[in-house]
């Protein structure tokens, strides 16, 4: 499975209610993670980036499979606009070829939507957030429990989350299967 066909299984699995590009990056960096896909993701400054993704959703668009709208203002910002992504028809098409090539991995993609639906409601800060601290535990090599989440997240705290959001953020990883919520001691190392 490409990068493209796990953006289009994402777009089209949520409806086209993704806001952000970031939002859709995260699921597809949440999915590298279950190992769904590979992982060429580095560090940036709103959470791990891939090129790969950001050229894929750009090349879906150029090909007229991918529609960019311009949406509401961000809550956080009276200066950022945010986008909402949807399959056109032809891309509708395309992802029917990509389920049936990969059915497992569209019904693990498909999990990653839902969970990040029904714990965050697609919420840009709270995903970044999870995505953040997750990526900087991973190259830590440390696992994440919820006490060590929270104080790493309040770090990274650029659009003023409160408590209840961080909280959000820790469940949407643990709901993922990213975390050892069940652990009191940081010092655990990633296999």
């Amino acid at each position: 499975m490409e990068y493209s066909d796990a953006v289009l299984t994402i777009i089209g699995q949520a409806g086209g209610g993704i806001l952000t590009r970031s939002v859709v990056r995260h699921m597809v960096y949440f999915a590298s993670q279950k190992e769904i896909l590979e992982d060429d993701f580095t560090s940036d400054h709103f959470g791990p980036r891939s090129s790969g993704v950001n050229i894929s959703i750009l090349s879906l668009m150029a090909s007229n499979f991918l529609t960019e709208e311009l949406g509401k203002r961000a809550a956080w910002s009276s200066n950022e606009r945010l986008y909402t992504y949807s399959l056109t028809e032809e891309g509708r098409l395309i992802w029917k070829d990509v389920q049936s090539d990969f059915p497992d991995r569209c019904a693990n993609l498909k999990t990653i939507v839902e969970t990040s639906k029904n714990i965050a409601q697609f919420s840009f800060p709270s995903i970044a957030c999870a995505a953040k601290v997750h990526y900087t535990f991973r190259e830590q090599k440390l696992s994440i429990n919820e006490r060590y989440f929270l104080a790493e997240a309040q770090k990274f705290n650029w659009y003023g989350l409160d408590d209840s959001e961080k909280r959000t953020a820790f469940e949407l990883l643990r709901c993922l299967g990213l975390t050892n919520s069940s652990t009191n001691s940081r010092v655990h190392h990633f296999h």
